[in-house]
């Protein structure tokens, strides 16, 4: 994964944004909020653990390892860019609340938390 330095605030803002999504999504709508989150975070490491700590909640979860190798295969090749405004319409107008329950993160899942 890219090892680039990525803002803090960049970083909340998806977070915060993520926690008001169910991760209960379909494939396309799934795929879509891995690709806004890859283009803001320039597919970095920080971004994988962002979506992880997401969609690990969902009961399509593939796992870990198989995510891993989704988000390392992502290309975007769409000319339109959608990033943080996109994410932040789909949380506030179009999909349902994230269930209250807080995301257990990939090492957290790795200690048996």
């Amino acid at each position: 994964m890219a090892k680039v330095k990525v803002s803090k605030r960049v970083l909340g803002k998806i977070e915060g944004l993520l926690a008001g999504i169910n991760p209960e999504v379909d494939f396309d709508t799934f795929h879509e909020i891995m690709g806004l989150i890859y283009t803001e975070t320039y597919g970095s490491c920080k971004g994988f653990e962002l979506l992880d700590s997401w969609y690990c909640l969902s009961s399509e979860y593939p796992g870990f390892d198989e995510l891993a190798d989704i988000w390392l295969a992502y290309k975007n090749d769409d000319e339109r860019y959608f990033g943080m405004g996109r994410l932040t319409y789909l949380a506030r107008y179009v999909l349902e609340a994230a269930p209250t329950d807080k995301p257990k993160t990939a090492s957290s899942r790795a200690k048996g938390n």
